[in-house]
């Protein structure tokens, strides 16, 4: 019958395998040196399986970070969410130039390939983070406009509710008005539910005689333009990081 050297012994560890790993003693119980070159040939293979097993423990004790992120990313369950938070911090981070769905991978810590099972194209993943930003900023400016005690109280509110989302979310609001994203409808109350109540808010003040009679669209469009000119300059243009010397009125 066919004997196996000493090396293939059950709960025999070789001696080069021992010495590179902390296993054992190259001096002790060593038999490379008497063992023909078949056996040392089997040495070798032997020592690079403990390896490869000694390489899966230590994954399973002491991951790497990469794989400590891939874990924490599949352990919550939500590769999804993940990968849109690390594609708003980049935009956060490197503007709307760094948006891609391999850096998107590349911070939460999965192959390239994975974000494609929640997001095959770069436009999924901007309309999805423009949905979510048109939703945050509908539910800001409801609930500022629901606190307000008479209709030219509710028209300010909504304006400083998309100052302070715009303030708080940029990453969101640069995509949602400057993203790769396809080309988006004329906004209406059915489009963008946040218009709706710039409508509302507007025909709330013409009924109060607040506000002009007439077409409301024009009066919409130029209260929108007025706040939204000034929710970019204070995220991306000369008011970024201060006010410029403005009254608490304008603020």
């Amino acid at each position: 019958p066919l004997k196996l050297p000493p090396s293939r012994s059950r709960h025999h560890v070789p001696a080069a395998c021992g010495a590179r790993n902390g296993l054992g003693s190259p001096g002790r119980g060593s038999v490379v040196a008497r063992e023909s070159p078949r056996a040392i040939r089997l040495n070798v293979s032997t020592c690079s399986d403990e390896s490869e097993r000694l390489s899966r423990w230590q994954d399973q004790v002491s991951p790497s970070p990469a794989m400590a992120r891939l874990k924490a990313g599949y352990h919550h369950g939500d590769l999804r969410r993940a990968l849109m938070d690390a594609a708003l911090a980049s935009v956060a981070e490197g503007g709307l130039a760094s948006l891609s769905l391999r850096e998107a991978a590349r911070r939460v810590g999965v192959s390239p390939a994975a974000p494609s099972h929640h997001f095959p194209t770069l436009e999924a993943l901007v309309e999805a983070l423009c949905a979510e930003g048109f939703s945050g900023l509908d539910a800001a400016m409801a609930a500022a406009a629901a606190a307000a005690a008479d209709p030219q109280a509710q028209m300010r509110a909504l304006g400083r509710a998309y100052l302070h989302y715009a303030a708080t979310h940029p990453a969101h609001f640069r995509l949602m008005f400057s993203g790769p994203a396809p080309e988006l409808e004329p906004p209406s109350p059915d489009t963008v539910p946040a218009f709706g109540q710039l409508i509302a808010g507007i025909h709330d003040l013409q009924a109060a005689g607040l506000a002009p009679p007439g077409p409301v669209a024009p009066l919409a469009l130029l209260a929108w333009s007025l706040v939204h000119g000034l929710a970019c300059l204070r995220i991306d243009g000369p008011l970024r990081g201060g006010r410029m010397g403005l009254t608490p009125e304008a603020r």
